[in-house]
């Protein structure tokens, strides 16, 4: 099981690793609280908060672009991803004085505005491009990825996880 905060590039996870996986997506306390039990065999953490844990390895880190995808050059109406995720700390922010729309995936906020259920959002370049929308980049997301050291599946997922790090 990998539990977190969703990581765009896991759709890059080998099929011998993503057929056998099973992701499950959580909020700070809901992770912190399963890392402490070892529920998982991988965590995704997207906080700026360094969990310790000797239990996990956490050398690899992977850094998402994120920022505004839109249709209009005068937005006033945003999208930006529900409380709880890393996406939401940073969008704070930047949707200041706009009328907000939250949405619980990144993806589906360049479908609202691809489909002009709203001017813009705030998501991760990746789903911007997929939709053809206009991206502002406004930084980069890092997340942690921390593998169980007690995992049968520790090298597989090490490896998984360090080639989609060596991608971005």
């Amino acid at each position: 099981m990998i539990f977190g905060q969703y990581l765009p590039a896991m759709e890059k996870l080998p099929h011998y690793i993503s057929s056998i996986s099973t992701f499950v997506e959580g909020g700070y306390n809901e992770i912190q609280r399963s890392m402490e039990n070892g529920d998982a065999d991988a965590y995704v953490w997207n906080y700026e908060e360094i969990p310790e844990s000797t239990s996990y390895d956490s050398s690899i880190c992977i850094k998402v672009p994120y920022g505004i995808a839109y249709s209009k050059e005068n937005y006033r109406t945003m999208a930006i991803s529900y409380r709880g995720s890393g996406l939401y700390e940073e969008s704070l922010e930047i949707s200041k004085g706009k009328d907000i729309t939250y949405l619980d995936h990144p993806e589906i906020i360049c479908d609202y505005v691809k489909n002009g259920r709203c001017d813009a959002g705030i998501t991760y370049k990746q789903y911007a491009d997929m939709y053809s929308l206009k991206f502002i980049e406004m930084g980069k997301i890092i997340f942690r990825i921390y593998i169980n050291k007690k995992s049968m599946k520790f090298s597989d997922l090490e490896n998984s996880f360090k080639s989609i790090a060596g991608s971005q």
